[in-house]
């Protein structure tokens, strides 16, 4: 917090993906299944750390900051993290111990059995999510040539859904 009074906004902004983007998107495509309740801090905490680069007020609106330095916001970012699997996997670059994960022609349950509160949930909800995010993105992201450009389009297109109609100055 006291580096935003003496670095210019452009260094807060390679701390922020330095120091702070990497430890949100550690294990993201693992925790970012679980309830709001329990993201709401980091949430909060990247929302605080964009007011500090660009220097807002504490109750500013965040959404045209996010869109204007594009940086995803959490749910984004796992929603990219999940989708560059599904790329991978839809490709044939997954390595080969991981493409039992999504099997798709598999039907999971969700009947009433004795392993029904185990922690396989994140794994079949990132599952379920994996295809579901797969099912809706666009053809041309999907048949991207490679995952630099998968990557690209798609963050683009999260980006876009950001309200951007307040005038931001850099």
């Amino acid at each position: 917090n006291r580096a935003k009074h003496f670095l210019p906004k452009k260094h807060l902004l390679l701390l922020y993906h330095s120091l702070v983007q990497p430890h949100i998107e550690y294990g993201l495509t693992l925790w970012g299944t679980t309830h709001a309740t329990y993201v709401k801090k980091i949430t909060i905490l990247q929302k605080k750390v964009i007011q500090i680069i660009n220097r807002t007020p504490y109750n500013d609106h965040t959404n045209p900051y996010f869109a204007h330095m594009k940086i995803l916001k959490i749910k984004e970012l796992f929603e990219l993290q999940v989708s560059k699997y599904m790329y991978r996997y839809h490709h044939g670059l997954l390595p080969k111990g991981l493409q039992f994960v999504f099997n798709l022609d598999r039907h999971d349950h969700r009947y009433n059995t004795r392993r029904q509160f185990t922690n396989y949930y994140a794994v079949a909800d990132s599952k379920y999510i994996g295809q579901t995010l797969w099912k809706n993105l666009p053809d041309n992201i999907k048949n991207a040539n490679n995952i630099s450009i998968f990557k690209r389009r798609l963050k683009k297109s999260l980006l876009n859904t950001y309200d951007e109609r307040v005038n931001l100055q850099n």
